[in-house]
């Protein structure tokens, strides 16, 4: 498969550790100003199936949100934005900000037939086949896989 990628998206994962030109690490501001449009959209009794890029404004990310297009698009293909304190926040809290900055790089789509917008990845005991299956809830090994998108986000809580 390799012969078909050209140029930087051409890399395998020991590649990939020896440059960190990929990665950002949030600044205090960029947590800050993350941090103060959560708490209005709070306030506003935001929720995800209503919010838009404009009620989640944070123009000081404008440079990172650029950032990150470059990387996807003409660069490794991946990217990753790391510092955001996880555990300061509630599940709820951590969706709104994870939707929100999602929104800024891209459209939103459903996580399955059902119409998800956000979907765990965790061990619900989903059965391995069968209409209800799908792979990020069952017990089964997630194999490597496309998904049907553009570009495809994950916020890992706990690694």
């Amino acid at each position: 498969m390799r012969e078909f990628v050209t140029g930087r998206a051409d890399w395998m994962g020991p590649e990939a550790t020896e440059s960190d030109d990929w990665i950002h690490t949030l600044s205090d501001s960029e947590i800050s100003e993350i941090d103060e449009v959560l708490r209005k959209c709070i306030a506003d009794d935001v929720t995800i199936d209503v919010l838009t890029k404009e009620m989640f404004p944070v123009p000081g990310l404008t440079g990172l949100f650029d950032e990150v297009w470059s990387g996807l698009e003409e660069g490794r293909g991946i990217f990753l934005i790391r510092g955001l304190p996880t555990e300061t926040y509630t599940k709820a809290e951590l969706r709104l900000i994870y939707w929100g900055l999602g929104l800024h790089l891209g459209t939103a789509v459903s996580q399955s037939k059902r119409g998800d917008l956000l979907g765990d990845v965790r061990d619900l005991g989903t059965p391995l086949d069968g209409p209800k299956f799908r792979g990020y809830t069952s017990p089964g090994e997630l194999t490597y896989h496309s998904d049907a998108a553009d570009v495809t986000g994950l916020l890992c809580l706990r690694p």
